[in-house]
């Protein structure tokens, strides 16, 4: 698979990877994976569910795993959201990909990707707590 990507998109082969494609934006990598016969995968960090409904129109037939606290956050008292924000947040998800059967897995990354075996996604994409830290757990 990754291969494929490199040969597409960067087909002289003069950039090590990872590189970056000029001009993709996240709806371009949904339909990418759409294209490339994606069926199941996550998203880490789902909030409102923006990013997730893209991913659900352009793959079709997607099981998609929504990934997500929807509490307070925990860990960083100065970026603290509040009760009422992330069940308004967690609704409208659900208002969005419950036509598309998404799966709702309500806790922290760390505990999530325990109930997966290893290679049974073929997508995970990370937009959760951006500080390096938890970037970093998420990565590994």
């Amino acid at each position: 698979m990754t291969t494929d990507l490199h040969q597409r998109f960067n087909p002289r082969n003069d950039q090590p990877m990872p590189f970056r494609i000029k001009g993709f934006t996240r709806a371009s990598l949904a339909a990418l994976f759409g294209e490339l016969g994606f069926k199941i995968g996550a998203e880490i960090g789902v909030a409102e569910g923006k990013f997730s409904l893209v991913l659900c129109q352009n793959i079709p037939n997607l099981q998609l795993y929504c990934v997500d606290l929807w509490d307070t956050y925990y860990r960083d008292t100065t970026k603290l959201k509040d009760r009422e924000m992330q069940d308004w947040a967690l609704e409208q998800a659900h208002e969005k990909l419950d036509p598309y059967h998404a799966v709702f897995l309500r806790e922290p990354s760390m505990d999530a990707v325990r109930k997966f075996k290893d290679n049974s996604l073929d997508f995970v994409y990370i937009d959760g707590d951006h500080s390096f830290d938890y970037v970093m757990e998420d990565l590994i």
